[in-house]
């Protein structure tokens, strides 16, 4: 039988305020009874489905609840997981430029975010269509439904499945809430850029037998242009500026006649042609966060309830990147050739500045839809099954692209000097110019449940194990336009990829509580994908509390990350990763 506990009704008015997050314990939860004895409700705590009583598990659980999420100023869930200790680096933030750039993720202990395991409310959270391997968008989670985040520095791959190697964010939303919250708040840095907009309303009614919670929030934060952070005041350094391959000496050299000092062109110490990055990029994207949700329980008797939750979030950005830099070929005898009549063309380290700046525009929407029921079969056997679907919505657009092989005849023919590029007419530059774009999508149906049972006691308490299952089918698709597939598209990177695949899962874990203060939980966790395979993930946990304020806890498991669709179907695509090789500088 629930138990609903009611937060007193009255209307809240409160501005944010900035401040260092600090983290508690995992609470516990009491009751008042009618002759005023406090009681342990049994709660389920991050890297476990058993439900206990004890606040001290075998894993290490740290909470960030409301209080501290309020205190801290931030205006996102990703800007909340960013500030802990426990993402000290390898997080993605909405990044100008980026292939993902609306994507913000968690990576917990540096093991990369696609080995973080994100979750709301015990349950994977949407899977992201831009990058699908990288992680769980955090930007896909409304922070106005956030009750408290729950950060495991654990592997639970036995719990959870995969994924969840480097630990584990399970973000609780609101349930218990009477009354109605007004939220506004507006923040501005030192440095110019990444001001901060943040207005929410949360709602929430509830009665002996039905809770429900729902509101809406916006957020907005400005660019950040690179030229106005600490640090960003430098010359960015390229030989991407204009310059051109001297065939008698090996080397680059600046293109004769261009004076290298218009717009962010300069001369650098050795006398070649550099361009500055630095003074038209912007670092981070300009970000727009809106979203509804609700959630909803209803307790039909005293041993069935049903519940049910629905949030959608539109993100959009806007990201500026430096002009195209591209290696370009002129023929022999051409007017912009170097050297004419000796059988060579001439190679040009150009940055296409005439041609504008690159411009990214998306627009991204998440679904979220779950029902769900809950009940006791017996007073020792409760059960937990239900319904979700998630369809994550990804648009990309970018101006100011290069088409690769337009500027050598344009060049070829006179039209775009490169002794003169911002001399060339608005009709050439459209005429190798090009707009690209890029539609995403990842949608998710699963099917879950799993059994509670107590099975005997012992000198520590109950001994409870639970069994459980999931399905789920994945359906993705990342579809780039058509030049940019065909690889001929400067300033770019990425291809598409498609593919879909069914996952199943059945686990247990197994709680033994040998006396109060020392106990083992066994754990294991069989997943079966239809195009990568099968995996079984073990776990032993112990916890050992020799005095009130000494606890010892030790645990060995193993635990796997399936590989991506996108890795599995992506066609081949250019990168601009650096590489070192000592051997072929040598021999060039």
């Amino acid at each position: 039988m629930s138990n609903f506990n009611q937060l007193s009704g009255a209307i809240r008015f409160a501005l944010l305020a900035g401040a260092a997050s600090t983290f508690a314990a995992v609470p516990a939860f009491a009751q008042e009874t009618e002759d005023s004895a406090a009681t342990l409700d049994t709660i389920e705590v991050t890297g476990s489905r058993l439900k206990r009583a004890d606040i001290e598990g075998a894993v290490p659980v740290v909470v960030i609840d409301r209080a501290q999420i309020d205190a801290s100023g931030d205006v996102s869930v990703a800007d909340v997981l960013r500030d802990s200790t426990f993402s000290s680096f390898g997080n993605f933030r909405p990044q100008s430029g980026s292939s993902a750039q609306s994507l913000a993720t968690i990576d917990l202990r540096g093991l990369g975010s696609g080995r973080t395991l994100v979750l709301i409310d015990g349950r994977r959270a949407p899977t992201n269509p831009m990058a699908a391997s990288s992680g769980s968008d955090l930007n896909a989670i409304p922070l106005a439904a956030v009750e408290r985040i729950e950060i495991l520095s654990d592997g639970a791959s036995a719990v959870y499945g995969s994924d969840a190697i480097g630990g584990v964010v399970n973000i609780i939303l609101r349930k218990d809430f009477n009354g109605a919250e007004l939220r506004y708040g507006i923040g501005a840095t030192e440095v110019e850029g990444g001001d901060l907009e943040d207005m929410s309303v949360v709602f929430g009614s509830s009665s002996d037998r039905t809770r429900i919670v729902g509101g809406a929030s916006s957020s907005k934060r400005g660019m950040v242009f690179t030229r106005d952070q600490i640090g960003g005041g430098g010359l960015g350094v390229s030989l991407y500026g204009n310059n051109y391959y001297d065939w008698d000496t090996g080397n680059p050299a600046p293109v004769p006649g261009f004076a290298c000092n218009q717009g962010a062109f300069y001369v650098l110490g050795n006398g070649l042609c550099s361009f500055n990055f630095n003074s038209v990029a912007a670092n981070e994207a300009k970000v727009g966060n809106k979203s509804v949700f609700i959630r909803a329980d209803h307790q039909i008797n005293d041993n069935w309830s049903i519940y049910a939750a629905a949030n959608t979030t539109k993100v959009e950005t806007f990201g500026r990147y430096a002009p195209v830099p591209g290696l370009v070929l002129v023929d022999d005898n051409t007017p912009n050739d170097i050297v004419r009549g000796d059988g060579l063309g001439t190679y040009f380290y150009h940055r296409f500045a005439a041609a504008g700046n690159r411009d990214n525009f998306t627009d991204t929407t998440n679904s979220d839809y779950l029902v769900g029921f809950q009940g006791q079969l017996t007073d020792t056997i409760g059960v937990d099954f239900g319904l979700r679907r998630t369809d994550y919505k990804y648009i990309e657009l970018g101006r100011g692209y290069i088409v690769g092989s337009l500027p050598s005849q344009a060049a070829n023919a006179g039209l775009y000097l490169f002794t003169d590029p911002f001399g060339a007419s608005q009709e050439t530059i459209n005429s190798f110019t090009v707009t690209i774009n890029r539609e995403s999508r990842w949608q998710t149906n699963e099917i879950y449940g799993l059994m509670n049972f107590d099975l005997f006691e012992m000198g520590g308490g109950t001994s409870n194990a639970v069994f459980g299952a999931e399905y789920r089918e994945d359906t993705f698709q990342d579809q780039y336009d058509s030049l940019s597939e065909a690889g001929v598209v400067l300033g770019s990177a990425g291809n598409s990829s498609a593919g879909s695949r069914e996952a199943k899962a059945a686990y247990f874990e197994w709680l033994l509580p040998f006396t109060s203060t020392f106990d083992i939980t066994l754990a294991g966790r069989f997943d079966s994908y239809s195009d990568y395979g099968n995996d079984f993930s073990p776990k032993i946990a112990l916890r050992w509390q020799p005095f009130e304020n000494l606890t010892f806890r030790g645990s060995y498991g193993e635990g796997f990350a399936a590989p991506g669709l996108d890795i599995l179907t992506q066609k081949p695509s250019f990168s601009a990763s650096p590489v070192n090789d000592p051997q072929s500088c040598i021999a060039l």
